[in-house]
């Protein structure tokens, strides 16, 4: 009874959140698109700023610090992410069941590695999905054998990170 009206609540104030911003299903993907596919390159700006503060060269920084490697590896999984659901965007919002899938999955791969921000704006697309039609459209099964490799890749770097730390 409590974890429902916890969920109602939470799921009220995501809805708030999206009217004020004027997010719809469609744009809540995008975002979520924006933020995976931009992260990676402020990360790699980011360590070019390192190897020129520090005088050293891009290869050297990464390999005298494997923090910054298992997130760079991290980074460029978020990036191809990116493009393959970029690839399949259209079969992706054309119905529910659709975009629930792969933000679910985008949910769980990120909570992997500790990327809150794109867990939030997932979670607003999957709560504006109530908007698209629900049909049995398996147009995108090629992205429920990326998303496993790219799961299991995520877990392989939550490990890494584990292990540097």
């Amino acid at each position: 009874m409590m974890i429902s009206t916890v969920t109602k609540k939470v799921f009220t104030y995501i809805q708030t959140i999206n009217r004020a911003l004027n997010f719809n299903a469609k744009r809540s993907f995008y975002t979520v698109l924006i933020v995976l596919g931009v992260i990676p390159f402020l990360f790699m700006a980011y360590i070019g700023l390192i190897a020129n503060f520090n005088s050293k060269s891009i290869m050297y920084v990464l390999q005298t610090n494997p923090r910054l490697t298992v997130l760079l590896i991290i980074a460029l999984l978020d990036l191809l992410s990116t493009y393959v659901m970029w690839m399949i965007r259209d079969s992706i919002v054309a119905n529910r069941r659709q975009l629930r899938f792969v933000m679910l999955t985008v949910i769980f791969q990120q909570l992997l590695v500790a990327n809150f921000m794109v867990t939030g704006f997932a979670l607003m697309a999957i709560v504006m999905s109530r908007e698209l039609p629900t049909s049995n459209n398996k147009s995108a099964k090629q992205f429920w054998i990326i998303s496993s490799m790219a799961t299991i890749m995520y877990m392989f770097c939550l490990l890494m990170a584990i292990k540097v730390m």
